[in-house]
């Protein structure tokens, strides 16, 4: 049994007093783990947005400065999924020789994981 995910991110993140986090404006396909650590960093931008300006100017600057970060997480979370979901073999070989390829350097490894976590 299989089920397609839908992301279905909306395009405004706050009306008027209210802002959405989370899942709740950016759902993202749990490939990655990264929604929870997406909400939290959402929390605190959040926060920091509400102690420096007043609310409405907060709530855009929230939804601005998290927009960017977290099209890029939910892409690479996209990403991955449908390269895990591959089923062809020719799909399957060209994956599977990109890993190996890409594992093999260390140094562009941990500056993607650095770019994804910072």
């Amino acid at each position: 049994i299989s089920t397609d995910i839908e992301e279905m991110a909306l395009d405004e993140w706050t009306r008027g007093r209210s802002a959405l986090l989370g899942d709740a404006v950016h759902p993202m396909t749990p490939n990655i783990g990264q929604g929870a650590g997406m909400a939290m960093e959402d929390a605190t931008v959040l926060a920091e947005e509400l102690a420096l300006s007043p609310l409405e100017i907060a709530l855009d600057s929230y939804a601005r400065r998290r927009k960017p970060r977290v099209d890029t997480v939910v892409r690479i979370s996209r990403e991955v999924g449908a390269d895990g979901q591959r089923s062809s073999p020719v799909g399957c070989w060209l994956r599977n020789r990109r890993i190996r390829r890409e594992g093999r350097n260390a140094e562009k490894m941990q500056a993607d994981l650095e770019r994804l976590l910072a």
